[in-house]
């Protein structure tokens, strides 16, 4: 028997030296370069493949639940679950008595260079190994190992062990029941499926919670039902400009409007005096959205299905200002019946393109000029954009330091 420490190599190689010996026996009909640990005789040494069939047989399976889904057909020399269990089995029945005693060769010329041992035989041929698989400590390769990393719910295994298996989603070896228990249990490790389910379905309802207009006080949404994505906001106010927002109509408040803006230029304890106030209304009109469906019935394609109503009014010190709603000829009668009447049939689009022409027109931003217009016009052009407009001025407003 050869000393191999002798050549540089540490005993912890010994085993994988004779191994390779043992097997070029065992196994005449395979390539000579063909890897030890390529069960299936594919050409190749792959982790959800060769790896995986090592670690079923570990655990217990034979047969076909051996080879499920891990052989290469492509390519495979050894195709048959039987020859695999035999080769595999042969590699698990190798002994340390037998290592002392395969070797009658004297061995000579070897070495390690990086990640390959080269075994040198005297009057034969010599035989490389690739190591790089002995890195982690555990077999495979740090790559192998994160490919692996899915299954770690197993019970009665340990991580490592669970992780190995994770292309097994068939959940091969165990009975349905138990598979079925396993996928009701997903993520709700401890309790049971009927508790995981009404967990799920609570999930469910608090999402929907979540996301009602009601949880949004500093939104406006016209229509939630219909466009819960659509909601408006108060934009930047500056100087002395308020504003509120208001989602419910009340029969006695002393402002229905949806958006309510006042700017008490000359501040005072007063409710009544001195103040400039502009008021919105953006309201569905669900009579008018029915005809838009009736008109996709009828195979016309109408601009929008959801409409809104658009109403405002403007008061400086209780004198209300005069507000117009006109439009290109050509909407009428082509679009609507009459004139003065395209406000109540109005799209999100536009009131988003109109919305910030007015706060612009009052300067709502501004920190020391607060506007008040004696007339609005809003003109509807004939691509259905709006420009606004209005007859206003300025007062100067005081500002505390």
């Amino acid at each position: 028997m050869v000393n191999l420490t002798k050549f540089g190599f540490g005993a912890g190689l010994l085993p994988l030296i004779a191994l390779l010996m043992f097997l070029s026996e065992a196994n005449a009909d395979r390539n000579d370069d063909t890897p030890v640990l390529d069960v299936d005789a594919s050409g190749t040494v792959t982790p959800l493949t060769d790896g995986l069939m090592i670690l079923r047989s570990m655990f217990g399976f034979t047969g076909d639940a051996l080879t499920d889904s891990a052989v290469d057909l492509t390519n495979c020399q050894d195709c048959d679950s039987e020859e695999i269990e035999k080769y595999i089995a042969d590699v698990r029945g190798l002994t340390f008595g037998k290592i002392n005693s395969v070797d009658d060769q004297n061995i000579s010329g070897s070495a390690l260079n990086g990640k390959t041992l080269t075994i040198g035989i005297e009057d034969g041929d010599s035989e490389s190994v690739d190591l790089s698989g002995l890195l982690d400590g555990v077999g495979v390769t740090s790559g192998q190992a994160s490919a692996i990393t899915a299954n770690t719910a197993k019970t009665g295994i340990t991580s490592d062990q669970a992780s190995a298996i994770t292309a097994n989603t068939a959940k091969t070896g165990i009975t349905s029941d138990q598979a079925s228990a396993i996928t009701a249990n997903t993520a709700k490790t401890g309790i049971t499926s009927d508790q995981a389910s009404a967990i799920t379905a609570n999930t469910a309802r608090t999402s929907v919670i979540d996301s009602h207009w009601t949880r949004f006080p500093d939104r406006y949404y016209p229509d939630w039902r219909h466009e819960p994505d659509f909601y408006l906001q108060l934009p930047v106010l500056s100087g002395l400009w308020g504003g509120r927002l208001n989602s419910e109509a009340h029969n006695f408040a002393t402002s229905t409007r949806n958006l309510n803006f006042i700017n008490q230029y000359e501040p005072s304890e007063n409710y009544t005096v001195n103040r400039i106030w502009l008021g919105l209304s953006i309201v569905p009109s669900p009579d008018v959205a029915a005809l838009q469906l009736s008109k996709v019935k009828g195979e016309i394609n109408p601009r929008s299905i959801n409409l809104y109503s658009f109403s405002m009014s403007h008061h400086k010190d209780g004198n209300y200002g005069a507000i117009y709603f006109t439009e290109d000829e050509v909407h009428v009668p082509n679009v609507y019946p009459v004139t003065g009447v395209w406000q109540r049939y109005v799209s999100r689009s536009q009131i988003e393109d109109m919305l910030p022409k007015l706060y612009s027109l009052f300067q709502l931003d501004d920190e020391s000029v607060a506007v008040n217009c004696l007339s609005l016009t809003f003109h509807l052009n004939s691509d259905f954009s709006v420009s606004v407009s209005g007859e206003c001025s300025g007062t100067t407003t005081f500002v505390p330091d």
